[in-house]
């Protein structure tokens, strides 16, 4: 199966946040950070009205300067990967040919020429936009499924990416 598509900025910071969300270290410590903030601003301003008797406004107030800091940092994550993205040398965004048979995933790109075999792809997923492949943690081949002409075609993609993964695997544990 073949498919061409466009890979935007915006379809990597999606895999990205993807990949991301799947870590179980990375999603608890971006939780962490966005509970401690508020948390800690929340702690300084009842310290700041006990101490000067001042009203539980400022209490208030802190809560919504916690959540505003929070907005920031999340803005800040997006801003530093789009930055990076940006600065790539290959560049991870623009026109890329995915073709998939039952032993390798080729990819074709102006920046880019090459396959992957089946045996060193980690995980097939997909959410409500996009097919991803894999190759590490935090490493995939994105196909947004705008790509295809039907949603069928997406799925029959997905689905024959997924046979191919499991017949490696099985390959793999074989030997």
């Amino acid at each position: 199966m073949k498919v061409t598509t466009n890979i935007d900025n915006g379809d990597c910071f999606k895999a990205f946040k993807f990949a991301a969300m799947r870590i179980a270290s990375l999603k608890r410590a971006l939780v962490v950070i966005l509970i401690i903030v508020p948390a800690l601003m929340v702690m300084f301003s009842i310290a700041y009205t006990i101490e000067f008797k001042s009203t539980y406004k400022f209490v208030v107030s802190s809560v919504a300067f916690g959540i505003i800091a929070d907005m920031l940092i999340l803005y800040f994550i997006k801003w530093a990967y789009m930055k990076k993205l940006q600065f790539e040398k290959a560049g991870s965004a623009g026109e890329r040919i995915i073709e998939i048979d039952e032993k390798v995933i080729s990819i074709s790109a102006r920046d880019l020429n090459g396959s992957i075999s089946w045996g060193l792809v980690r995980s097939v997923e997909e959410d409500k936009k996009h097919i991803y492949i894999f190759i590490s943690a935090m490493n995939a081949i994105i196909i947004p499924k705008k790509a295809f002409n039907k949603a069928k075609d997406a799925e029959e993609f997905f689905n024959k990416c997924s046979q191919y993964l499991k017949a490696a695997d099985n390959a793999k544990t074989a030997q």
